[in-house]
């Protein structure tokens, strides 16, 4: 067989047909993938399919925004101690000081918070920036032992503002923070840039608050700020978990004007639902919605104008019409300002219920002990409606936890590895490794619809858990409970959804 071929191909040689050959070989090897057209036997995440669609437009901008950085191997003197006046009675800044290296801040035992906590930070002053404009800081430091750190802004002069509180060291705006590891080890941090408590206004200082139990020297090797458009412009298209009004969504983004085209069948009782989501409030984007049966006209199903960074507009598009028929499923997005980022939050086409898997909800508390449970015995009727749901299904008598406290255990039972594999904690982190597939990713790939609502840090973002979910929601609450029983209010509480 080898011999004919190189026969053959020596004859195409000889009559000068080669190269046309070899051309048309690689047509017929690359027809366009709209031919077969993607089906919804199951939830059809569309942010998975983009090797399917056709892009038409959705240029990156030539003006992005370029990330501010120092780096501390060569002195920045703008960076200073941060001050603020009156102290209260023996209370001193932290110090200050250039290193080779890097930018040291030492909490000694004179800094000492009235609540009880060492305080110290630095700040540099800035061309009042919008804190809308920016997305995350990243830090490179090392820390001589265990505390926290956070990106902070604007240092009030309390002779200026005498109503805003009690006097303190320092006291500015803050963002989230994060634990140091404290083994003077190089780390990076990446924390976001929003404030907890955003206001109207410049940022005038850009500053890192470090507080402690101990006394701690941590070096700052190098802060970089990055902007929130330089997160988008890396390519074309592309995919995010983004946040908005803390609910995350697994996103396609875009620049306009751009328009992403599918070749799908519709299934019965089709539909299309997806967040619609924006960087800035001007110029609003027009997210537009149609559908090209083969050979016929395009009909516009959906338009709509968003301008509102902090929501997600959620739609739900009826397909039925064209149940059966193969369309061309596009998503479009323009504006006045080319290359503005539109967002997708968790597109989705969807049919009717066609397969027996069940429906899955995995609930979560943490610190419930069997011991109080009116399922497991107790004789008081705390968990009546545990109870009903244990009548229904199956109650685990002997389940074993991975370990006695939280921060083990979740990520354990998340993943069904044990924490020894996972790679253990490290200063308080339970930080699920990247190619360690979650829960999440693994009901997400067989189909599923994904959604998570978690209070508690350990089964959150913080530890790597959106990974395969559409939908994520995080944050604090109480639950209480008013029925009978002595549970009182439940703390913490996670549901998983699939």
């Amino acid at each position: 067989m080898g011999s004919k071929l190189r026969i053959f191909l020596a004859e195409l040689r000889r009559r000068k047909v080669f190269f046309v050959a070899i051309v048309f070989v690689w047509l017929v090897g690359c027809r366009p993938a709209e031919d077969t057209p993607l089906t919804v036997d199951m939830p059809l995440h569309l942010e998975e399919h983009l090797e399917a669609a056709t892009i038409v437009g959705s240029e990156v901008p030539a003006d992005v925004p370029q990330p501010v950085e120092w780096r501390f191997d060569e002195p920045q003197p703008g960076w200073k101690a941060t001050i603020s006046r009156p102290f209260p009675a023996g209370i001193r800044p932290a110090t200050v000081s250039q290193m080779d290296d890097a930018l040291q801040i030492t909490l000694g035992p004179s800094a000492l918070h009235p609540e009880g906590v060492l305080v110290g930070g630095a700040h540099v002053d800035v061309p009042e920036w919008n804190h809308r404009d920016w997305a995350h800081v990243v830090i490179r430091a090392r820390s001589s032992g265990p505390g926290n750190i956070r990106p902070a802004f604007n240092v009030w002069d309390w002779e200026e503002h005498p109503d805003e509180g009690r006097a303190v060291p320092y006291e500015m705006r803050g963002a989230q923070g994060t634990r140091l590891v404290g083994d003077s080890t190089v780390q990076t941090y990446q924390l976001p840039v929003e404030p907890e408590d955003p206001w109207e206004g410049p940022i005038e200082q850009f500053c890192l608050q470090i507080w402690a139990d101990d006394p701690l020297e941590v070096e700052i090797l190098s802060i970089t700020v990055v902007p929130m458009d330089a997160l988008y412009a890396e390519e074309p298209v592309g995919i995010r978990h983004v946040e908005r009004d803390s609910r995350y969504r697994r996103s396609l983004f875009v620049h306009t004007p751009a328009q992403l085209e599918y070749r799908v069948r519709v299934p019965d009782e089709g539909r299309f639902d997806s967040g619609l989501g924006t960087l800035w409030s001007e110029p609003p984007i027009i997210f537009r919605v149609t559908v090209t049966p083969d050979g016929e006209e395009a009909e516009i199903l959906f338009e709509e104008t968003h301008g509102d960074p902090g929501t997600w507009a959620q739609h739900s598009i009826d397909l039925s019409a064209y149940a059966g028929q193969v369309v061309t499923l596009s998503l479009e997005a323009e504006s006045e300002r080319e290359g503005g980022v539109a967002l997708w939050g968790a597109p989705t086409l969807t049919g009717p219920r066609a397969t027996d898997k069940p429906n899955i909800i995995f609930y979560i508390i943490d610190g419930a002990g069997a011991e109080y449970m009116s399922l497991y015995g107790y004789n008081r009727r705390t968990t009546p409606n545990i109870d009903r749901l244990a009548a229904e299904g199956a109650v685990f008598e002997r389940a074993y936890s991975n370990s006695s406290w939280t921060l083990p255990s979740t990520a354990s039972f998340m993943t069904s590895l044990q924490h020894s594999a996972l790679g253990g904690s490290r200063d308080g982190w339970n930080v699920v490794p990247e190619d360690v597939p979650t829960m999440a990713q693994h009901l997400h790939r067989g189909g599923y619809q994904t959604a998570v609502l978690v209070a508690n840090p350990n089964a959150g973002k913080v530890s790597g858990r959106e990974r395969g979910v559409d939908v994520f929601r995080e944050g604090w609450a109480e639950f209480s409970y008013e029925g009978e029983g002595d549970l009182g209010n439940l703390t913490r509480s996670s549901v998983y959804l699939h």
